[in-house]
């Protein structure tokens, strides 16, 4: 790696002290695969307080295009409104009174009627999945797979909504839920059954978005969890930034403004990532806080709001990727012919006449 074009962090006695030099230490002392190897900072991995000071840790974290897109000022009104249908009856235990928030709740989502989802999607996507969530609340259904459903169950009730948000950019979601399975005819491919992501969200065949999810989640963190989504996910994401550059053309100023996205969904909790190149050679890894889908139906608002607002962030970020590439694909450039061999005006111009053609 050139220095002139890694990340420059500090200077110890006039000396420049780069990320990626910081980095290849650290990875150099690891015995086992860890994201550090393909040159993946994760900025919340406790591991980098020992190499990065506070500061230097929040200098890294604004750098490049680090600011989240904003969410439209109607669809927060319309998620305000919610709000405040519901803020006397939220907190209760009494279940009458849950029932009537589940019915005041319905009444201000169904209230203007259906929206065009051809005009206005992200509201008739918030509608369609908020009046699915408050039928799983009225008949217990959340609860039931919670404790006892399996993780297709919970793909096709829960997941499957939040991946509805990308209908209207043209995408494609596939999953390899159906490689999930076991013959007992020979040994389980942990390692293939592992790599390959859950969800994969494709345009024009660029992959933009990544997904993992897990239904177990027995309280606490699951090697599953650790695994795939500090591991196995942020390479994946690598992966699908350099196709996405290469289908940019190359370009360093896509590299500085791509952002790949990854939905990690374990259990009823859902944490969007985001992987980018701010400088030099290093992916930095930044992660939304998490949200959680409520058990509590009086937690609607407080909770399942969350990973509506983190879901059109996500999404967001998929377009404007979208629209990045697009454009750097459009760009017209000058062809750039050059010779196989290096021309230098003070050589005899004899040895030029032929090109290598033998």
């Amino acid at each position: 790696m050139d220095d002139d074009n890694k990340w420059e962090l500090r200077k110890e006695n006039e000396k420049k002290i780069f990320v990626e030099d910081i980095m290849y230490e650290f990875e150099m002392k690891c015995e086992y695969e860890y994201a550090v190897h393909s040159f993946i900072l994760d900025l919340n991995d406790t591991c980098w307080n020992k190499y990065f000071t506070v500061e230097e840790k929040k200098a890294m974290f604004k750098s490049g295009n680090w600011k989240l897109p904003s969410i439209d000022p109607e669809i927060l009104e319309i998620l305000d409104n919610h709000i405040v249908s519901v803020a006397n009856l939220v907190g209760s235990e009494e279940e009458e009174v849950k029932d009537e928030l589940l019915d005041c709740l319905w009444t201000s989502i169904t209230k203007p009627g259906y929206y065009n989802p051809k005009q206005e999607f992200d509201k008739y996507w918030i509608q369609q999945a908020l009046v699915s969530f408050l039928d799983m609340y009225r008949f217990n259904k959340l609860k039931e797979i919670v404790y006892q459903g399996s993780e297709m169950d919970f793909v096709i009730q829960c997941w499957s909504k939040f991946d509805r948000c990308f209908d209207d950019l043209g995408v494609v979601g596939r999953s390899s839920y159906s490689q999930r399975t076991i013959s007992g005819a020979g040994p389980i491919e942990s390692q293939h059954r592992s790599v390959r992501p859950d969800i994969l969200i494709i345009k024009d065949g660029i992959e933009v978005a990544v997904g993992e999810t897990a239904k177990l989640d027995v309280g606490g963190v699951t090697k599953k969890e650790l695994v795939e989504k500090n591991l196995h996910s942020p390479k994946v994401m690598k992966d699908l930034y350099n196709v996405a550059l290469s289908k940019g053309k190359n370009k360093e100023s896509l590299a500085r403004v791509l952002r790949i996205v990854a939905i990690n969904q374990i259990s009823t909790r859902i944490q969007v990532s985001i992987l980018d190149c701010p400088k030099g050679y290093v992916s930095r890894l930044l992660r939304l806080e998490e949200d959680e889908i409520p058990l509590d139906s009086t937690l609607i608002t407080s909770s399942l709001f969350g990973v509506i607002r983190s879901m059109l962030v996500a999404k967001s970020i998929v377009k404007n990727n979208l629209q990045q590439i697009k454009a750097h694909q459009l760009e017209v450039t000058k062809p750039n012919y050059t010779f196989e061999c290096d021309l230098d005006d003070n050589d005899n111009d004899n040895k030029y006449l032929y090109y290598h053609k033998h």
